[in-house]
């Protein structure tokens, strides 16, 4: 293929680049009268392509020519290669942007030590105890659920407090178990207070007046005696013997389970509960050496 034929090929002004070029390095090495043959080639050349463009234009033909492909080929290979290159430029600028922003960390104020002077701690009283008071008993309430079987039924345990605990199954229905006022206080009380017109006795408390007319209206006179009879107070249970507190909560269970059964609703759970709780205190009225032996040694401990 000659020279001739390549440059054809080349766009025009391109050529024209080239000649000026090519015209400056030949006026400095040789005169300016003498051209060198390929600068004339490449003028015949592009003169030979302006002819066939011109050729072109003037025969309008329905497909492109091979030299107009070529240039809009050149064209658009250069305009994408400019906008990859410019697309690469800001790539490559937001990178070093990326890297920087992560080297500089941002600087953390250090806050000012604040200098608390220190909080002097209030001097708090140690908690006085409670005395237990006759009414409480002396186990209270926590003791109470302590020594209950899942069914409800009392458990009397003898390592410790044994003899509370069959004075509190005693005073939870000592009701069942004995009377008090006795009837012979009951009839004492009636009879000094037959004349007080002005007072009238409780229906729930026997024994006791509240005045109904007059200034002294709710004033209360207690006529019961609590040196007769059992007196229901922790107090005055602990004073009596292991026996005979036994025998109270026996019959203090009896006479609730008859008085459940004889209801028109009875309670199933509570019912269950009760007759096993019966069936311990009757094993231990049957031989009560031993919760009798370790209320002893409680006592002596305790002195």
């Amino acid at each position: 293929m000659s020279s001739s034929d390549s440059d054809d090929d080349v766009p025009l002004a391109q050529l024209k680049k080239k000649q000026i070029s090519m015209e400056n390095e030949g006026a400095k090495k040789t005169p300016a009268k003498r051209a060198p043959a390929s600068n004339k080639r490449k003028a015949q050349g592009g003169n030979t392509a302006l002819k066939k463009k011109a050729k072109q234009d003037e025969a309008p033909s329905s497909e492109p020519s091979s030299e107009e492909e070529s240039e809009e080929d050149s064209s658009s290979d250069d305009d994408v290669s400019l906008a990859v290159m410019l697309k690469q430029k800001k790539a490559a600028s937001g990178k070093k942007k990326k890297t920087l922003a992560k080297k500089k960390k941002p600087e953390t104020k250090k806050k000012p030590v604040s200098k608390k002077k220190p909080v002097s701690k209030k001097k708090t009283k140690a908690a006085t105890p409670v005395p237990k008071s006759a009414t409480t008993g002396a186990l209270g309430l926590t003791d109470i659920k302590t020594y209950r079987s899942a069914s409800g039924a009392r458990k009397i345990v003898k390592s410790g407090k044994t003899k509370e605990q069959l004075v509190l199954a005693i005073l939870t229905r000592w009701w069942y178990a004995f009377d008090w006022p006795t009837k012979e206080n009951l009839s004492e009380a009636r009879e000094v207070m037959k004349d007080q017109r002005n007072y009238s006795e409780l229906a729930g408390m026997p024994g006791v007046f509240i005045c109904i007319v007059g200034p002294d209206t709710g004033k209360l006179v207690d006529r019961r005696n609590k040196n007769q009879g059992i007196f229901p107070s922790v107090e005055s249970m602990m004073k009596r013997k292991v026996p005979e507190l036994i025998d109270l909560w026996v019959k203090g269970l009896r006479g609730q389970i008859a008085a459940l059964k004889g209801s028109p609703e009875i309670n199933f759970a509570l019912l269950k509960g009760l007759e096993e709780e019966l069936v311990t205190a009757e094993k231990e009225q049957l031989n009560p050496v031993s919760i009798t032996a370790a209320c002893e040694r409680q006592q002596k401990k305790k002195k």
